[in-house]
């Protein structure tokens, strides 16, 4: 709902509500991808002007939200891009231009709804490569992880299985990594009789999150093998995303190096696993303690005298009325998605007039 109470009497003929998302990119060529646009309007009296007297008016609306939507995310330094959601209200008021009419916006996070627990991503993983160098110089590697889904907080185990057919001893000789890999193409390729016209923005990037290494110490003479384990924590990153095929894609990965003589790797596995958002990891990270936290979500500052919309008094209800692909996390207290009968139900959006802060474990992904 929104309130308004004018400090004195004020004309008006609407609110104008918008609801909305953009993904706006940070490379060479800047650009804006929207994701949805929707907008209602609050008749006050058939759309005529109508006087609103110094007192409280509350008017309630509700939007639904579109399916596969892809997570908010705020801008880092090693992503280029932002994904942000919001709610615009507009105060309408007569022989007025829009841009001039009092207005406030409150950024509304939307996650995409990953349930780790689901049959897909709790399978357990596992690569084996086997590298022969010389006749008498031959590994086996074998990489292994007990599940393919994670939420923030999570630690990942992998464990690493070395077997080789001499004594091998080297320092640092194996790292274990986990891997971010961002593609954006912002526009549609346009294939012509000749001519291809490519993205506008388009980047492939891989961003390493955490590297462990190792060193081997293999001595056999029965036994020419070693295990390793290693626990990759998830910090504050982005969901894994793929929002409309091609437009934006975040995977993730766990990549096994072997290094034996030189400082390029003789050979590497990767594994893929999926950054979920539920369920909720059982010791959730503070976002204020994470060494890689991005900038805060930061709302609407104005103070506009004729449209009060006090952030204590602004309540926004938004459903969903199809699958359960998209969530929104209460403001409150919850830490879990909150669900109704038909979908997804956002209650009590309370954000303060400047920091949208929310409880740990519903912070949006930086």
């Amino acid at each position: 709902s929104i309130t308004i109470q004018p400090k004195s009497a004020i004309k008006a003929t609407a609110i104008n509500i918008k609801f909305g998302g953009m993904i706006s990119i940070a490379s060479k060529e800047k650009g804006v991808i929207p994701v949805f646009q929707e907008s209602k309007s609050i008749l006050m009296n058939g759309g005529r002007s109508k006087a609103l007297q110094p007192k409280l008016y509350v008017f309630p609306f509700e939007f639904d939200v579109p399916d596969n939507i892809p997570s908010a995310m705020e801008r880092k330094k090693s992503l280029k891009m932002k994904i942000h959601y919001s709610l615009t209200a507009i105060l309408d008021r007569p022989m007025m231009p829009e841009s001039l009419c009092p207005r406030v916006e409150y950024p509304v996070v939307l996650l995409e709804y990953i349930n780790t627990a689901e049959n897909e991503y709790i399978k357990p993983l596992e690569k084996e490569r086997e590298i022969d160098i010389s006749s008498d110089e031959m590994y086996r590697i074998r990489l292994s992880i007990p599940k393919m889904g994670y939420t923030k907080g999570e630690s990942i185990p992998v464990t690493v299985i070395i077997n080789s057919f001499r004594k091998f001893i080297k320092d640092e000789a194996l790292t274990i990594q986990l891997i971010r890999k961002v593609e954006v193409q912002s526009q549609n390729t346009i294939s012509l009789t000749i001519t291809i016209h490519p993205f506008r923005n388009t980047f492939n990037e891989e961003h390493i999150l955490k590297t462990n290494s190792f060193d081997l110490n293999i001595i056999g003479p029965y036994n020419f093998s070693q295990s390793i384990t290693s626990h990759l924590l998830i910090r504050t990153t982005p969901p894994s995303i793929d929002y409309n095929d091609t437009t934006v894609k975040i995977n993730y990965k766990i990549r096994c190096q072997l290094f034996t003589d030189k400082k390029t790797p003789t050979t590497k596995l990767d594994i893929p696993i999926v950054v979920g958002t539920y369920p909720p990891a059982e010791n959730p990270i503070d976002d204020e303690d994470d060494e890689e936290l991005g900038e805060e979500m930061i709302g609407d500052d104005s103070d506009e005298e004729d449209l009060l919309s006090d952030a204590n008094h602004s309540e926004c209800e938004i459903h969903r009325s199809s699958s359960n692909s998209t969530q929104i996390y209460d403001q409150q207290m919850h830490t879990k998605p909150i669900k109704s009968g038909s979908g997804i139900s956002h209650q009590s959006y309370n954000p303060p007039p400047q920091l949208y802060n929310l409880p740990p474990s519903s912070q949006p992904y930086n």
